[in-house]
């Protein structure tokens, strides 16, 4: 055999080594192979109520791969093991992301999603950059910022950022259950256009302006 034909054989028996000790490595643990992606995300924005604490105000799944949306209702009637919970809506103060993920699982196939959160303050920036969003008001209902009225006639109205908070935390006490929830979903619909890019919802996690239960790496590194 020549010196060549040797090295060859040298060369593919160390690599063979090489495969052989990485799958041992993977089957006792030392190492972890990249977890793959999530097909579909969960994300909640957050509003306060009366006392300032807040709450699951909406929420919706993302498809990581096409994109689509759909709008769950965060006040449908649902329980959280160990809390005093009714809806998604009071879930979150009672264990964050995760409870509300719990509650929301009727919703979204029977189990909890990995989730991201968006507090207000986030999701508020978003809307103010993209100029407002408009919500279809079912009846009229109002709501207090900082102190300032905020009243919605029937009908579709453009809220900024922070009124949209605003409402978003006061709708379960402003009006009939029906009502809120049309308003939390319309809501909804309209951050999700704002707040649904998959690009975008790695950068908040990275950026710290969201909590999650997926790492920045687990969102992988999608085009732009």
């Amino acid at each position: 055999m020549t010196g060549w034909g040797r090295a060859a054989v040298v060369g593919a028996a160390v690599a063979a080594l090489a495969a052989m000790a990485l799958v041992a490595a993977l089957a006792l643990g030392l190492f972890s192979a990249p977890a793959a992606p999530p097909t579909r995300v969960l994300v909640v924005g957050t509003a306060p109520d009366d006392s300032g604490t807040p709450m699951a105000a909406f929420a919706y799944v993302v498809d990581m791969t096409s994109g689509e949306v759909t709008v769950l209702d965060t006040l449908q009637p649902a329980t959280v093991s160990g809390t005093s919970a009714t809806n998604a809506f009071e879930a979150l103060p009672f264990g964050g992301g995760s409870a509300v993920s719990s509650a929301l699982s009727s919703q979204t196939g029977g189990s909890p999603l990995p989730w991201v959160v968006l507090p207000a303050e986030t999701w508020a920036s978003l809307v103010s950059a993209a100029g407002g969003i408009t919500v279809d008001v079912p009846r009229r209902l109002s709501a207090y910022n900082s102190g300032s009225l905020v009243l919605l006639e029937q009908g579709k109205q453009q809220l900024r950022g922070s009124d949209a908070v605003a409402v978003a935390g006061s709708a379960p006490r402003a009006g009939s259950a029906e009502d809120a929830a049309a308003v939390l979903k319309g809501i909804s619909s309209a951050v999700s256009v704002v707040a649904g890019d998959r690009a975008q919802l790695r950068d908040l996690i990275e950026q710290g302006k969201a909590e999650s239960s997926i790492s920045v790496e687990e969102f992988g590194s999608p085009a732009r």
